[in-house]
């Protein structure tokens, strides 16, 4: 752990000398059900752009890092507040 903090503490000060203010940190594992003699633990650190003004992303942390996308409303939700509109 000592090694990982102390790398991650110099990926995070050339972010700093670059001007990066505004990064994710991912993390990967290996399973955590099973008893294993070692464990595997993996990063993915990226960079984004820095927020100003009135700032949104496109993308997010989990589909960038993960592949997955979150969504947190319902399609049927979505479609019960805009049946109003097309009424």
């Amino acid at each position: 752990m000592d090694e990982f903090a102390n790398n991650l503490l110099k990926v995070l000060r050339g972010y700093k000398k670059m001007g990066i203010g505004s990064f994710n940190l991912l993390t990967y594992s290996g399973p955590l059900d099973k008893k294993l003699n070692y464990y595997s633990l993996h990063i993915k650190l990226f960079s984004r752009p820095y927020p100003k003004g009135v700032y949104i992303s496109d993308t997010g942390p989990m589909e960038r890092g993960y592949g997955v996308w979150v969504i947190d409303t319902l399609p049927e939700e979505l479609a019960d507040r805009m049946r109003r509109f097309f009424n």
